[in-house]
């Protein structure tokens, strides 16, 4: 094998020759590539580029000094494909573009970007298959890793393969493959030692496989070292003796237990120590710049006086190598070492150089340069790291944001603004996705000043942290301490603390945290009644059992922010319309609010108000609404928040629930309480308790169903048990106990009458013609249907249908029930509702007719087949879908085609004459 880093990596070689392979044949992968220093990833991703017959190579390597500059890595990667902008969705590429520096940055998503990376490397494997190579990972700029991470595990049909490779548990990528590089057994190290070094003799061999442990990097630098002392010793013995001195091996750099990386580095810093002392000088300006521009490198030179011949020694001792234009280091670990072992006042002459020598165009560089090389605090310094920080926010690079602010409040001689600036760093941070940091740079701040503002915002950034990734309960309390010390100096921020502290309490289903948020939230000094307030003393006030007070301020609430451009107000208003029953806003308002999360590529709004959303679209299209609360629980378990995956898979329990799919919804609910019971999570887990009793409703174990639904009064959600009475009161009937479910039907009735809400009015009369007995049953069950009726075929009509038709027949009024059996049953077949469709069918053999079950194609499409195919019947194109789920066009394509297959139809027009509402 020619390349010596190949030896004992037959079976890592293969798999990379069968990841080629598939993305050729369009069924594309990405793949990590994790060892310690020298295990041979480099010469694996050679290994790969040599493999790419026929495929379009681009490249990135992770570069240290660029690891705080956002899409560094990301543009070197992307730029022998930027002519292909123009052919993405406008967002998407605009995103990019400001990412990358080719426009103005105009406040990007760093997931609108990501979409953005997809799409263009989507679209040049469109034009031949693709191979991405990423070496060094773990010094790319964290903006660049995380949209290109986001990318890769979103691809499936495309001809395109990423190859990332990176030092071993220095990189987080769930959801990749991973193939760890172990070190080589002593057979394989001796036979590379062999085929390096063939001059050593069998001893010495064996002493360097020892020392080596396996590491191939380790094998031909020590291998090198020894010759080097041989050659040494043939010129001191020659004169004397017709054979050199056999070369003692030499010891391991430090004590034994040293690290093998940190011996590599001795045994570097040994040739260094060799060169002249202006060649040192020279690669201590190489590492502390480690971008290797020749230009800037020369430059800065010149500014220390050393002179042009320093290069050309440090390449003859093989210490740096030319590529490009840029001076590379042969190892990374040779770059870490010089710098390290430099004196502190050499590395800031070194830096200063470089900031002296960086071009006008380079702000961002230059300022770093200029804070590493600072020792005592300095505004200015501050203020232009600061800048640097805003610029990246624009870009989307959140993680070179809070890098800079970190080290602009390190360099701040005010405490006031060192705290501020450590606070906006840990947003920043946790913008990120990474909460870690952020905790830790609150936690820093709040030593720094100790004012009510101060303190305030690092209660509140905790609050936020704990509730949506910790226990719910826990981020409450601080979230309400915020409120606190905010409310007389911030009155606004106060009430948006409570809003979240609201969030908290009502997935805690703790009644008497709601309480005490509304009378905040009432006190709060804000002049006027604000939307915000309104919201939660409403809320409050609702689960506090004052439905009449609540009413009118959640119709308050959501008037006046319904209309809003902003995802987060739309997402407070889409909460208010779900609890004054009003079925049309909550559906317009979360569809909105979704649409505009796509736009500006929100992940962590889109993903609640993917939660809104399907839960607008249970009850008419279950089919749509477990596409959404796929979308959202893919979405949630990517951007780490707890909370939403167990509302996710509480929503799609109730899917399943409704189909009748005991498996399944069992299997979501398990999961919900396990999430649950971590970060006391009482909402979610109520609401997979009342899925799996409509389970039992629908599959006619209605005793099991009450018992459930009356334990879930007792100690479930009380948001929850309010959208749940319904079932409870038909449970109740079924079994002949109506009086066991007259307590609960009159706080829904109650809620009911001060909602003004016709789909809840529908519900209610739905449960009067259950309670009630003849004509006034017969008449509720009618006035049921109509109020039902006008928001088009739903759960809950056809189930009030079954109902009705179940009463007539009842009442020997077989003819009158057998159309409403007969609709019933074909609503139940078109929603998927197995079971409900089934006691249809009963109920319609047992007045004397018959009906075949419908052979339904569509009940065999995916989630994301049915949200596809509900896009093209909207008109949109396969790009634009592209653009909204996050996929590549070849990837839509393919799905379409899917579609295409199962519901035996061969174009668009006919998916549009198709019947795929359910």
């Amino acid at each position: 094998m020619a390349d010596l880093g190949l030896y004992g990596r037959d079976k890592e070689c293969a798999t990379v020759d069968a990841l080629l392979e598939r993305a050729r044949d369009s069924a594309g992968d990405a793949l990590v590539v994790t060892g310690d220093p020298g295990m041979g990833k480099t010469a694996l991703l050679r290994y790969a580029a040599e493999r790419a017959d026929g495929m379009r190579v681009l490249r990135a390597h992770g570069v240290h000094a660029e690891s705080r500059l956002p899409f560094a890595g990301l543009h070197a990667l992307l730029r022998p494909a930027l002519d292909l902008l123009p052919a993405l969705p406008p967002a998407q590429a605009n995103a990019l573009s400001g990412a990358l520096g080719l426009d103005e940055p105009s406040g990007q998503s760093r997931f609108l970007v990501a979409a953005g990376v997809l799409g263009l490397l989507a679209e040049l494997a469109d034009r031949e298959p693709v191979l991405c190579l990423v070496d060094d990972a773990q010094w790319v700029d964290g903006s660049s890793m995380d949209a290109l991470l986001f990318a890769a595990r979103r691809i499936e049909s495309d001809r395109l393969a990423i190859v990332v490779s990176t030092r071993l548990g220095e990189l987080e990528s769930p959801g990749l493959a991973e193939l760890r590089l172990d070190p080589i057994s002593a057979d394989q190290a001796d036979q590379l030692l062999t085929a390096h070094a063939p001059a050593l003799d069998a001893t010495t061999r064996r002493r360097i496989v020892e020392l080596a442990a396996g590491n191939p990097l380790a094998l031909v630098e020590l291998g090198d070292d020894v010759l080097d002392t041989a050659t040494s010793a043939w010129s001191a013995t020659s004169a004397t003796s017709a054979t050199p001195a056999t070369p003692a091996v030499p010891s391991p750099p430090g004590r034994p237990d040293v690290p093998l990386s940190a011996r590599l580095e001795a045994t570097f810093l040994g040739r260094v120590r060799q060169l002249a002392m202006e060649t040192q000088r020279y690669l201590l300006v190489a590492a502390a710049d480690d971008s290797g521009d020749l230009l800037t490198l020369h430059a800065a030179a010149r500014t220390l006086g050393i002179g042009p011949d320093a290069l050309a020694e440090a390449e003859q001792a093989r210490l740096l190598h030319l590529v490009e234009g840029r001076a590379e280091f042969v190892h990374p670990l040779m770059a870490s070492a010089v710098y390290r072992s430099a004196p502190s006042a050499a590395r800031r002459l070194a830096h200063d150089a470089l900031a002296a020598a960086l071009p006008a165009e380079q702000a961002d560089r230059r300022a770093w340069h200029r804070a590493a090389a600072a020792v005592t605090p300095d505004e200015r310094l501050a203020a232009a790291l600061e800048r640097t920080a805003l610029a990246s926010r624009a870009r989307a690079g959140h993680q070179a944001a809070a890098a800079a602010l970190e080290r602009a409040a390190e360099l701040s001689p005010d405490p006031h603004e060192r705290a501020r600036r450590l606070l906006d760093a840990a947003e920043e941070a946790w913008e990120s996705g990474r909460a870690p940091q952020a905790a830790r740079l609150v936690d820093r701040a709040s030593h720094v000043v100790t004012t009510p503002p101060v303190q305030g915002r690092v209660a509140q950034l905790r609050g936020r942290f704990e509730s949506r990734r910790g226990v719910v309960h826990d981020g409450y309390e601080m979230l309400l301490a915020a409120a606190d010390l905010l409310a007389a100096v911030e009155p606004q921020r106060a009430a948006a603390s409570l809003v979240e502290a609201l969030e908290a309490a009502f997935l805690a289903g703790d009644l008497t945290m709601v309480a005490e948020l509304g009378r905040r939230a009432l006190e709060l000094p804000t002049g006027e009644t604000i939307p915000a307030v309104e919201h939660v003393a409403g809320m409050s006030a609702l689960l506090g059992g004052d439905t009449g007070r609540a009413a009118p301020l959640l119709r308050s609430a959501l008037a006046r922010t319904q209309d809003s451009e902003d995802p987060q107000v739309l997402l407070m208003a889409a909460v208010a319309a779900g609890y004054v029953g009003d079925a049309v806003a909550l559906a317009q308002t979360s569809r909105r609010a979704v649409t505009l999360a796509r736009a500006r590529g929100a992940l962590g709004t889109l993903t609640r108000m993917l939660e809104l959303s399907a839960m607008s679209e249970i009850s008419s299209s279950p089919d749509a609404a477990e596409a959404l609360a796929a979308e959202g629980l893919d979405l949630a378990r990517e951007t780490e928040q707890p909370p939403a995956v167990a509302m996710h898979r509480a929503l799609l329990a109730t899917i399943a629930a409704i189909r009748g799919d005991e498996q399944v919804t069992l299997e979501h609910t398990d999961a919900v309480r396990r999430l649950a019971a971590r970060h006391g999570l009482s909402f979610p887990d109520g609401w997979a308790s009342g899925a799996v009793a409509l389970l039992d409703l629908g599959l006619g174990q209605t005793g099991r169903s009450l018992d459930r639904l009356e334990q879930l009064a007792v100690t479930g959600h009380p948001g929850v048990l309010l959208t749940r009475i319904p079932d409870l009161v038909e449970a109740a009937v079924r079994v002949g106990r109506p009086e066991r479910a007259l307590p609960y039907f009159a706080a829904f009735e109650t809620w009911a009458t001060s909602s003004q809400s016709p789909s809840v009015a529908g519900q209610l009369h739905r449960c009067r013609g259950l309670l009630a007995e003849g004509d006034v049953a017969t008449g509720h069950y009618e006035q049921s249907y109509t109020a039902l009726s006008r928001f088009g075929s739903s759960l809950d009509r056809a189930r009030t249908l079954l109902l009705l038709g179940e009463h007539l027949r009842r009442e020997r009024r077989r003819v009158e029930a057998r159309p409403h059996l007969r609709d019933a049953a074909e609503e139940f077949d078109r929603l998927g509702a197995r079971p409900w469709a089934e006691r249809a069918r009963a109920e319609l053999r047992a007045s004397g007719e018959t009906v075949r079950r419908r052979d339904d194609g569509r009940q065999r499409l995916t989630p994301q087949e049915r949200q596809i195919a509900t896009l093209v019947v909207a008109g949109s194109s396969n790009k634009e879908i592209a653009g909204q789920l996050y996929l590549s066009p070849r990837t839509v394509d393919a799905h379409l085609r899917s579609v295409y297959a199962k519901l035996g139809i061969s174009s668009r027009g006919q998916l549009r004459q198709a019947d795929i509402s359910g």
